[in-house]
């Protein structure tokens, strides 16, 4: 597939069991969610499979997941480390804009400097 706006190509990771499709735009910026392991619990699972669009599902995955206390390890400690790493990653893995870390959840908005594959197995495995 090609960006339409650069005439780039485009990623498209396909969808699996648990997961929304993700779009890899090289040099575009990138908005991206991560949940904590724990804060996907049989309610989420269920609404990944439910054949809905996906704009309307990804709603509703967040406003479950924000009222949620599942999975909310993204605290006190845990959360100085997070924002330093992700800090600290800056100019490396991507041009950081922003970040919102919640306690089961966080929010990046970046330009990745790598296939997003690899930033974000980078980032979830620091």
């Amino acid at each position: 597939m090609k960006n339409k706006n650069c005439n780039q190509p485009v990623k498209i990771y396909s969808k699996t069991y648990s997961k929304l499709p993700h779009f890899d735009f090289k040099n575009h910026y990138q908005f991206i969610t991560c949940r904590t392991y724990d804060s996907v619990d049989s309610f989420l699972t269920k609404l990944y499979q439910q054949d809905i669009d996906n704009s309307k599902k990804q709603q509703d995955i967040d406003d479950y997941i924000d009222a949620s206390k599942k999975g909310a390890y993204l605290n006190n400690e845990v959360l100085d480390f997070l924002m330093s790493f992700l800090k600290s990653k800056d100019k490396i893995l991507y041009d950081l804009i922003c970040f919102c870390i919640m306690p089961n959840h966080l929010h990046l908005l970046f330009k990745p400097l790598d296939e997003l594959s690899v930033v974000m197995q980078k980032i979830k495995g620091g």
